[in-house]
């Protein structure tokens, strides 16, 4: 049992942030209680104050970092100050600021370091923080996703690490930003060595349905006629039901409307279209056309709920 921060008595009574005070001395010493208030209060402060410093030089040191293992140290530097954070409960105040100061210009750096080193530099990056052992991985999920759509754009699907496709299958959707990222795990769609299909339907199985709508969408920006073939098949199984192919729809919903586009911030930090010189998503007549023949049939109920020409923007949910 704790004891009394005041009077040193065994006590469980009061918790006064991180102190124990009993209740007799609770209800007789309340000019105490705010003194010990007030010191808790500056301890948290200073506390939060030295991480938000370290997040600004980690910002500061990253020009410098040009080297894999530099750019690693200070990557093991940025996870440390969201480990303090969450272990002195400053999660929420401090977060944003290391988000700020941190994270894009880390990601930046690792990713300039991954195309000099290649893959090889990022598995090791995988392997030593695994998703169960680093929740707040953002640098390295961002860029696996960065280099996984550059690689398949400037190579081949065999050119994809099994192992980088699967660690984007390990993001749910309480992940926020790495969540959104992880979607890219749809740009090896058709990898001879990895089960996309299959991931997609451990997706829909364990409820995180959306991750599968996200990285199927990734999918049609490569290869819009396979992106087809999938959802179709999707929607054509008679182990989905209704809502489930109606959520996959999703994943068409908004492809090409300017006002709702997710390439804007997928990946986040990295405008891959403007870098790779993508022009923007254009539905193939045919494609689409298909595409409208088998919603009508299989979700009729959906889409006779829309009054006259319907586009697949119409079925957003």
């Amino acid at each position: 049992m704790d004891r009394c921060e005041i009077c040193g008595k065994p006590t469980s009574s009061h918790e006064v942030s991180e102190k124990i005070v009993c209740h007799l001395c609770w209800e007789e010493n309340p000019e105490k209680i705010e003194e010990l208030k007030e010191e808790e209060s500056k301890r948290k402060e200073s506390e939060i104050d030295k991480i938000k410093r370290s997040g600004e030089r980690i910002s500061e040191e990253l020009e410098d970092a040009e080297e894999a293992e530099r750019a690693t140290s200070l990557l093991e530097d940025y996870q440390d100050n969201l480990d303090l954070a969450n272990e002195k409960n400053a999660r929420d105040y401090v977060f944003s600021k290391i988000i700020d100061d941190a994270c894009e210009p880390l990601s930046d750096k690792i990713f300039e370091v991954a195309k000099k080193e290649g893959w090889s530099f990022l598995l090791d990056l995988i392997e030593s923080h695994p998703p169960e052992k680093t929740p707040d991985s953002m640098p390295i999920v961002n860029v696996v996703s960065r280099y996984v759509i550059l690689t398949r754009w400037e190579r081949n699907v065999e050119d994809l690490p099994v192992k980088a496709l699967e660690y984007l299958t390990n993001f749910d959707e309480g992940m926020d930003e790495m969540w959104d990222d992880s979607f890219t795990c749809g740009w090896g769609f058709d990898h001879p060595e990895f089960d996309f299909v299959g991931a997609l339907e451990s997706a829909i199985e364990k409820g995180q349905r959306f991750w599968a709508v996200g990285a199927l969408e990734q999918v049609f920006y490569f290869d819009q006629e396979s992106g087809a073939e999938i959802l179709i098949n999707f929607l054509e199984s008679e182990d989905l039901t209704q809502d489930e192919k109606y959520d996959l729809v999703q994943s068409v919903a908004l492809l090409g409307h300017k006002k709702w586009d997710t390439t804007e911030f997928v990946p986040h930090f990295w405008d891959w279209k403007q870098v790779l010189g993508y022009d923007g998503f254009e539905w193939d007549e045919e494609v689409e056309s298909d595409l409208r023949e088998v919603i009508e049939k299989e979700l009729d109920d959906h889409v006779s709920k829309v009054v006259g020409e319907w586009d697949f923007y119409d079925l957003v949910r």
